[in-house]
């Protein structure tokens, strides 16, 4: 009459908090500054410095403050200074503000409005250190006219 029910496995959900990026949201406005180890995503509004390994700023993205760290991806505003090993500002990307990078990738169609400095051996993390080693790369007024490298 009564049967039991056989045991349902619930699968397990293996979750890695050292590659678990640190995500704000399209919905939240942070303002003041933040600080990882790891990855950072930004879709929301930011009024601060971002100082992380990496940092992706998605296209909806408003960020008024500076960005530091290894990696920088930029799809959205940013209005401040970005510093950074690798920084690749995607087509549909305005920035207002210096570059300090060893690596600098600009796609066509991005808007960029400031100067870029090629810093050898950059420490994202460190900015001390990086300025030592500043030397212009480039001087770029865009302020309406689309960037090409």
């Amino acid at each position: 009459m009564f049967q039991s029910k056989p045991e349902t496995s619930m699968p397990v959900i293996e979750f890695n908090e050292k590659s678990a990026p640190s995500v704000i949201g399209k919905d939240l406005t942070i303002v003041g500054n933040a600080y990882s180890a790891g990855q950072v995503h930004v879709s929301g509004d930011f009024q601060g410095d971002i100082q992380c390994a990496s940092v992706v700023v998605g296209e909806l993205a408003v960020v008024t403050g500076n960005l530091e760290a290894d990696e920088i991806v930029v799809s959205g505003h940013v209005t401040g200074t970005i510093r950074g090993k690798r920084v690749k500002l995607q087509a549909c990307s305005r920035i207002e503000g210096d570059i300090y990078h060893e690596s600098l990738a600009i796609e066509e169609g991005a808007v960029f409005a400031g100067k870029s400095y090629q810093e050898e051996k950059a420490n994202g993390l460190n900015p001390k250190l990086a300025s030592q080693a500043t030397k212009p790369s480039a001087t770029i007024d865009t302020a309406k006219t689309k960037v090409a490298a």
